[in-house]
Formats: C-alpha cells, structure tokens, sequence
C-alpha cells in the first residue's frame, strides 16, 4: 500500500457489468444495479467502482424496450 495524505480511506466495491449497463450507471445515472449476492453489510453506503465487461446486446434491446433509454453501439 502506498503512503497518502489523506486521514482516512474510503471502503470500495468493486463490481463487473456488462455493456451498455457499465454506461448505463455513469451516464444515465442508473439508480439499481441487481447483484447475484449481497455485499458485506459493512460497505453499503460506501463507494462503488464499475467495471465494463464485454457487450451484451440482449441488455440493450432490453434497455429500449422496457426503460426507453437507447444506448451507444458495442
């Protein structure tokens, strides 16, 4: 671990998506993400980093269809 200034650390949690979802959190500002597990109780309310996986075009379709929100092409 590397020395920091800062007086505390923040917990993270680290999450795997696939596209367009990973999009759909930074730029739609997607307020629900469905995990197959819950996280540690300690980390709610703590940050989240979301990572992209590979392109899912059933997501997309699913994205227009039922919430109205196009989303950028794979």
């Amino acid at each position: 671990m590397s020395a920091c200034d800062a007086p505390t650390r923040a917990r993270l949690l680290g999450v795997t998506v696939p596209q367009p979802w990973a999009w759909a959190t930074t730029v739609r500002n997607t307020p629900v993400l469905n995990l197959p597990q819950a996280p540690p109780a300690d980390v709610l309310g703590q940050y989240v980093a979301v990572c992209a996986a590979g392109y899912a075009e059933e997501f997309a379709a699913w994205m227009a269809l039922h919430a109205g929100v196009g989303s950028p092409p794979a």
